[in-house]
């Protein structure tokens, strides 16, 4: 028995069949892409084209002024990464060169054997240290603190080895003095050691000015101290260039119409100063509720409260120690302040009067221990106390 088979009517019928879905098949897809179409958006007005163009080009803008700001930010980093190299690259130099100077003075330490040698050595030191001072201002004030202490402590080393080894010449008598010695009663005898003494201290004095000399100090300092309400003027060519020393000052005015050398102050309260250029720098030492009007190259300022500074400096001020420190540029003006500047080493074009480094502040912020004077409360001028009615002054 063979299975059940189509006849050939039923074959015919089912190709019919499959015809005919298949072109419903196709007529749906043709309807259904047709209607695709007709659902399109319909074409928008002017208005609404514009609008959504605008809403596109504000975002395209947006993402550009981000994209660029993103790009300054960078560019902004990359600076602030290369000064800090270079500042990196200058601490590491100074440094290396501090230390291979440091090194050669302390192994020559055994090496001397004579007063003279000594002396050289101690030159030397000298020199490494004013080296140390004029690169505080870069060096980070950890880093100050701890080659300033390698300083004292090689100081004091050459100081010891020299006493054990080549101690200072003492003063001896001729032979001739010696023999009339014996016979000399001991009041004689005790008159000859103070006169021993005081030939000692001289010859040390003269050393120390020739170890000054030599690092190019002058040591023939003009001082002005202990004084209470007094009113000074110093005109031009009382200084002449000399160094100055003022301290212990009190209630005073000080008007100083010169070039100086180097300025020193010290313990001086409620007073006002006023100094023409200053060819090397200004060194204050406990002061309080005064005002100062200077020119220099540096400035040194240290245990200071309640102080204003109307300076013009070269390098970065220093401060240590101090609260409530003020800084203004320079105004003061007297007759030969040109004639004065002229003559000095300090730089008209260079005043860095608002770069305070404090060196007991380690964080990014400014400092707390002083600030600027502000434009309104600033004196306008100021004048050499006896040159306030002249009109003929010179001023910066």
């Amino acid at each position: 028995v063979f299975p059940h088979s189509t006849t050939m009517e039923d074959a015919q019928d089912a190709k019919s069949q499959s015809n005919t879905n298949e072109n419903k098949q196709n007529d749906t897809d043709k309807k259904q892409n047709y209607i695709e179409v007709s659902m399109g958006p319909q074409s928008l007005s002017n208005e609404e084209m514009q609008s959504k163009r605008d809403k596109v080009m504000a975002e395209r803008n947006k993402k550009l002024q981000e994209r660029m700001a993103a790009m300054a930010q960078r560019r902004m980093k990359r600076s602030a990464t290369s000064s800090s190299k270079q500042q990196k690259e200058a601490i590491q130099k100074f440094v290396k060169e501090f230390t291979a100077t440091y090194d050669e003075i302390e192994d020559d330490i055994a090496k001397q054997s004579t007063h003279d040698q000594f002396k050289q050595l101690k030159i030397r030191a000298f020199k490494l240290e004013s080296h140390l001072a004029d690169n505080a201002s870069i060096l980070p004030s950890y880093t100050f603190e701890a080659k300033n202490k390698m300083m004292t402590n090689l100081k004091n080393k050459i100081n010891k080895v020299q006493t054990e080894v080549a101690p200072k010449p003492k003063f001896t008598f001729s032979q001739k003095h010696k023999n009339k010695s014996k016979s000399n009663s001991p009041k004689k005898e005790q008159e000859n050691k103070t006169d021993e003494k005081e030939t000692e201290k001289e010859k040390e004095k003269e050393e120390s000015s020739d170890i000054l000399k030599k690092l190019g100090i002058n040591d023939n300092e003009i001082k002005i101290e202990n004084q209470n309400l007094a009113t000074i003027y110093k005109e031009c060519g009382s200084i002449n260039g000399s160094d100055v020393c003022l301290s212990n000052l009190i209630n005073c005015t000080i008007s100083i119409c010169d070039n100086i050398g180097a300025l020193r102050m010290n313990n001086i309260k409620h007073c006002t100063i006023l100094t023409g250029p200053i060819s090397s720098s200004l060194h204050v030492e406990y002061i309080e509720k005064s005002t100062i009007h200077s020119i220099m190259r540096q400035c040194r300022i240290h245990h200071c409260k309640d102080t204003k500074f109307y300076i013009h400096v070269n390098s970065e001020p220093v401060i240590e120690h101090s609260d409530n420190v003020q800084f203004a540029p320079y105004i003061a003006k007297y007759p030969q302040l040109t004639q004065n500047w002229e003559k000095s080493d300090v730089d008209k074009n260079i005043n860095q009067w608002d770069k305070v480094k404090d060196f007991n502040w380690f964080k990014q912020q400014q400092s707390p221990h002083w600030n600027i004077i502000p434009e309104s409360d600033r004196l306008k001028v100021a004048y050499a106390t006896q040159e306030q009615d002249n009109d003929e002054d010179d001023e910066l």
